[in-house]
C-alpha cells in the first residue's frame, strides 16, 4: 500500500549564515543543501518539508 502523504522532517539544523562554521568545523548551509539534495533523490510527491528543533544555535531577535 502506498502512503497517503509524504512529509520530510529535518530537525535541529542549527543554521548559521552562509560561509560561517558551527564550532569552527561544521558548514551548516552546505549540510542543508546536501540534505535537500538527498530529499530530491527520494522521488515521489513530497507534500511538505517540516523544519523542527533548534533552527539556530543561539537565540536571536534578528535573522541574517
Amino acid at each position: 500500500m502506498s502512503p497517503l502523504h509524504s512529509i520530510v522532517q529535518l530537525s535541529d539544523l542549527h543554521m548559521l549564515a552562509e560561509g560561517a562554521l558551527l564550532y569552527d568545523k561544521i558548514d551548516t548551509a552546505a549540510n542543508l543543501t546536501a540534505a535537500l539534495a538527498s530529499v530530491e533523490t527520494l522521488g515521489g510527491d513530497i507534500e511538505a518539508v517540516v523544519l523542527t528543533g533548534d533552527l539556530a544555535p543561539i537565540p536571536t531577535t534578528t535573522a541574517r
